[in-house]
């Protein structure tokens, strides 16, 4: 599992875009949901609707985003052990899309947040959203141990604080940036990495998933899970 803003697209994308076109307004939600004041689906819905009317100028930005310099060695070793690669963010699907399929990676599985311009203004929808929690817009967490249930050993490779409730319920976490700073917090082992190119090297050298792999610390005590979630 990838994380995207920050991770596989080196530059944080949303952020980027809020903060220049959003202003006091986005950075006054931002600072709410850093203190752990205002849920990320929330902070969303009073940061994107800030874009309305900007549909030229996103797409102009989006459009000029690079992916990691290492995603090309990294898939190389995915296609040779058969792993499949998801894609999962708590941004939006429609920058997220429209970088990859520029990259050529359009059949790439993305769980993300839903965006798009109707008639110039933005519509959001959250079709990933645990409705019994309210941290975040997309629960990460729910997918892994969805797939962890299916039978799935997974992988997670993220950068932010985003990632920081789903990468504990992994396999093997791969991490830097706020994330890694989180972990180390808690005391939770990861891999450390700079770009997809150091990733696909600690594969090759050790392995998916090595004996010190991180696995069953059971469910984040902030995670909420209700029946059948």
């Amino acid at each position: 599992m990838l994380d995207f803003d920050g991770t596989l697209s080196p530059v944080d994308v949303g952020e980027t875009l809020l903060v220049r076109y959003g202003g006091v307004n986005q950075a006054r939600a931002q600072r709410l949901w850093r203190e752990g004041r205002l849920g990320s689906k929330a902070m969303h819905l009073r940061q994107y609707p800030l874009l309305s009317g900007r549909r030229a100028a996103v797409d102009a930005f989006v459009d000029g985003v690079a992916l990691d310099e290492g995603l090309s060695e990294f898939q190389e070793v995915c296609r040779r052990l058969g792993a499949r690669i998801l894609v999962v963010s708590d941004g939006m699907d429609y920058y997220i899309r429209r970088i990859l399929d520029r990259h050529g990676l359009a059949d790439a599985q993305v769980y993300a947040n839903h965006l798009e311009f109707v008639d110039g203004r933005v519509a959001l929808a959250f079709p990933h959203e645990n409705p019994w929690c309210d941290r975040c817009a997309n629960c990460k967490g729910a997918l892994v141990r969805d797939l962890r249930r299916e039978g799935w050993r997974v992988a997670y490779v993220g950068n932010g604080l985003s990632d920081r409730f789903a990468a504990p319920l992994a396999d093997r976490i791969f991490a830097k940036d706020e994330l890694a700073a989180e972990l180390d917090r808690d005391r939770i082992s990861y891999t450390p990495f700079a770009t997809f190119r150091d990733v696909a090297a600690a594969i090759e050298r050790e392995g998916v998933f090595p004996p010190r792999a991180c696995s069953d610390r059971g469910d984040p005590p902030v995670c909420r899970f209700g029946p059948g979630f």
